[in-house]
């Protein structure tokens, strides 16, 4: 965070939001794309245009499981 502070410690509010966003496509799908501002963005909308239909399902199926045995055993995901 001290590095971010440092880059945009001169940056305005608009000018921090226009490049944080520039040409994200999950947070421009959700927004433009009729769900508006502050909605949850699913961030699998990243990866789309890289994977196959059946691959993504997969990913996804993955991703429900991986969720269903943290919430199992009350746990919280870390990085």
């Amino acid at each position: 965070l001290e590095e971010i502070s440092f880059i945009y410690r001169d940056a305005t509010a608009k000018e921090m939001s226009s490049i944080s966003h520039k040409d994200w496509k999950p947070w421009k799908t959700t927004y433009n794309g009729g769900l508006g501002r502050n909605q949850p963005i699913d961030y699998l909308l990243e990866i789309v245009d890289q994977v196959d239909s059946d691959e993504l399902e997969l990913i996804k199926e993955s991703l429900r499981e991986f969720f269903a045995v943290l919430d199992n055993y009350n746990l919280k995901p870390t990085t």
